[in-house]
């Protein structure tokens, strides 16, 4: 399956969100619906519609296989520094998510996997 990877910009400070999904338009839709309603998960995007209206536009940047999807976001946040409210809207908490690769899940263990506690009586 494909991915878009969209950026969506505001059109009065520059700040950007970056996103991936599968139909960015729809996806677009959703993102200004949340906003209208007041319920965005990101509260600087949030506070900065309330403040500026609506003067976001999105643009889809590129198609990558679902499989790289994340790593692939996940560099664009980077390069353009999206995790930083001074930049933009992303959480910098996605940038620890764990990130799929062909299909497989990598996720760093858990500290206490393997040890046990002692047990007192």
């Amino acid at each position: 399956m494909i991915k878009y990877l969209y950026v969506i910009t505001n059109g009065k400070n520059n700040k950007k969100y970056v996103g991936s999904s599968q139909s960015p338009e729809h996806r677009f839709k959703r993102h200004m619906y949340l906003l209208h309603k007041g319920k965005h998960t990101s509260k600087s995007m949030q506070k900065d519609y309330c403040k500026y209206g609506d003067c976001f536009l999105m643009n889809v940047i590129k198609t990558v296989p679902e499989c790289e999807a994340s790593a692939v976001e996940r560099g664009l946040m980077i390069e353009l520094k999206t995790y930083d409210s001074n930049y933009g809207y992303n959480d910098s908490d996605n940038l620890m998510k764990p990130v799929r690769k062909q299909n497989h899940l990598y996720v760093k263990p858990h500290p206490m996997r393997g040890k046990h506690k002692e047990v007192t009586k």
